[in-house]
């Protein structure tokens, strides 16, 4: 069945420009169906023919051919019923049975972070992870810095697992302070120097949202949990306004390649400050964005004590940073709050759950788990969750909450429930972050609060030697990192990477959401006894459902008459590959906005505005 737009908004603006408004009322009320082309529809800018076109619409329709128009989808079918859209004019791509689907949309990373990630020092795929190996990567970083002063601090990233502390630190050869970010943002290990300046002592208290990790003495072993990090952070000296802006130009204009070669064409930043905003609008200015974008700003436990302020607050960066929702250019939107119930399920037990973590009161090489009195912090109390909730939905701003604890999603659906009764005519869209572990009654809850969790798939798959599966025991593990359960449960699931957090291998999840194994490890099995979601599931949480948590869905997502043409077209049609072969998928070309961002050479394109390349 042909669809097609007849009547279209004459305003617009090429890509990039700062407004190019578009009529989707108009578009959208001129929107019909029929087995020819309606003579109304202008002739299309740009046409791609002869491919599998996944719509991801209500019916998942799959179609030969799809037209575009000013930045706007104006006709999905065949490539019969599309070909009197075809002019002079019109750049025709032929997709030779090649898949076109919708861009990704990316519901939780956080890319304003992910410069330093790119370009700085980074422990990242340190093979071996080791102390020693740690060491020498850093040893090199300094090294590359030969002359910089005793008093500038050297920032690392992407530490997992090895053993460091500020003695290990304190063996590299500087002077320097070196500070070294756990690659998930929820722990920081700072050398003695670096405690030294930012006046760490056995005296500093824990905070309310994190903890200082102390020796049996009392004294700070140099590892910072949480919200503890900001005592180290806040020594750390900062740049000229200028000179950190022209810094943060830089590590977008990385993130915006990466993203646009990933195939990503929409993102939600779950922690954007307003430097990274100032960023995305000047790129934004100059026609240089490549990616919409929602953000959200992080609201502290002391912050929420006043909803008011966090609402006043929010709506001003809306208002420095905010460009036009319906122009089909890149932009973004600040209008979203992000608060941090808990930490991460493991070894630092600082996941809020439900009942206790067990340990080991043997040795590692002869194990014996026990219930320990440890329940792990939520660092928000319920009313106070529920309070803020309530000013965010009266205000029109959403809500965006890590909780990877059964016990921290219990408290967020708790907190959901109250506004649902309070504000039932509100178009509040609550997502829960991670939801890493799930008490199986609060499934059906999702479902019936309309909460989406926003997962991150590649973390479904089983890695040998889980701390996870210890301190939880068999039985809860059950319901750790599941994708399924919440599937069969009737609840919509959305998609984001987490970014930089994990690497950005969009494609890997997507296997992983569907096989639920480790490409590299296949001996270990699946992860779990959860279903795991098939590839018209996968697909729609990583398009429309991510789009509906930004309550973007109405413009992005889906390839269908009236919406962005924001697509990508694949190297190969996943429907007709196995599953285990997905993570090798390739992106071929990325357009937002009706404009390319992103092209590889391989695909044909005739017509004059591309020279019959």
């Amino acid at each position: 069945m042909l669809q097609t737009a007849s009547r279209r908004s004459s305003s617009y603006s090429s890509f990039g420009h700062r407004f190019a408004p578009v009529c989707l009322a108009l578009v959208m009320a001129g929107c019909v169906e029929s087995e020819n082309a309606d003579p109304e529809v202008a002739v299309a800018d740009t046409v791609f023919q002869n491919g599998r076109v996944h719509t991801v619409n209500s019916n998942d329709d799959v179609v030969e051919s799809i037209a575009i128009k000013d930045g706007i989808i104006t006709a999905v079918g065949s490539d019969s019923q599309l070909a009197s859209l075809i002019g002079e004019s019109t750049r025709v791509i032929d997709l030779n049975g090649r898949m076109l689907m919708p861009g990704l949309v990316d519901g939780h990373m956080h890319p304003t972070n992910a410069g330093p990630e790119l370009l700085g020092c980074t422990l990242r795929d340190l093979i071996p992870n080791t102390v020693e190996a740690a060491l020498s990567r850093i040893t090199a970083c300094i090294e590359m810095e030969p002359d910089a002063p005793a008093d500038s601090w050297l920032q690392v990233r992407g530490w997992s697992r090895t053993p460091l502390t500020a003695a290990a630190l304190d063996r590299l050869p500087t002077d320097r302070p070196v500070v070294v970010q756990e690659y998930t943002y929820h722990a920081l290990v700072a050398n003695s120097r670096a405690m030294q300046l930012a006046g760490i002592t056995s005296d500093t208290t824990d905070p309310v949202d994190g903890k200082v990790d102390r020796h049996g003495s009392g004294e700070p072993t140099g590892i910072f949990y949480d919200g503890a990090q900001g005592y180290v952070r806040a020594a750390v000296p900062q740049p000229s306004a200028a000179a950190q802006h022209e810094q943060n130009l830089v590590y977008l204009e990385a993130v915006l390649q990466v993203l646009r070669e990933e195939g990503v064409t929409t993102v939600f930043d779950a922690a954007a400050g307003p430097g990274g905003m100032a960023a995305l609008l000047q790129k934004h200015d100059e026609g240089q964005l490549s990616v919409r974008a929602q953000l959200a700003t992080v609201v502290s436990a002391d912050a929420a004590e006043s909803p008011g302020d966090v609402v006043a607050h929010i709506k001003e960066l809306g208002s420095r940073f905010n460009t036009p929702r319906e122009a089909q250019s890149p932009g973004f939107r600040v209008e979203t709050a992000k608060i941090f119930l808990d930490g991460v399920v493991g070894p630092a037990e600082t996941g809020a759950l439900l009942e206790p973590y067990r340990r080991n009161v043997r040795t590692p090489e002869e194990p014996n788990w026990q219930v320990s009195d440890s329940y792990g912090p939520t660092y928000f109390e319920p009313p106070a969750v529920s309070a803020l909730l309530d000013e965010l939905a009266a205000n029109d701003i959403n809500i965006h909450m890590h909780a990877t604890g059964d016990r921290a999603v219990n408290v967020a659906l708790n907190a959901i429930a109250e506004v649902r009764a309070k504000h039932p005519e509100k178009n509040f869209r609550p997502s829960l972050a991670h939801a890493s572990l799930v008490d199986p009654g609060d499934y059906q809850r999702f479902a019936e609060l309309d909460a989406t969790p926003v997962l991150s798939f590649q973390w479904s798959r089983p890695r040998g030697g889980s701390f996870q599966a210890d301190v939880l025991g068999p039985e809860r593990f059950r319901y750790f990192s599941t994708t399924g359960k919440f599937h069969e449960a009737g609840v919509r699931v959305a998609f984001g990477s987490d970014w930089p957090i994990d690497p950005l291998n969009e494609w890997l999840a997507m296997q992983i959401a569907i096989t639920r194994t480790n490409p590299t490890a296949l001996d270990l099995g699946r992860l779990g006894d959860d279903p795991g979601l098939d590839l018209a599931t996968t697909i729609r949480a990583m398009t429309l459902n991510a789009a509906y948590t930004l309550n973007m869905d109405q413009y992005v997502g889906s390839l269908e008459v009236g919406k962005f043409a924001d697509l990508i077209v694949l190297d190969r049609d996943l429907t007709a590959i196995a599953p285990e072969e997905i993570s090798n998928t390739r992106v071929l070309l990325t357009m937002v906005g009706g404009q390319e961002v992103f092209r590889a050479p391989s695909l044909r394109t005739t017509g004059a505005s591309d020279g019959g390349q």
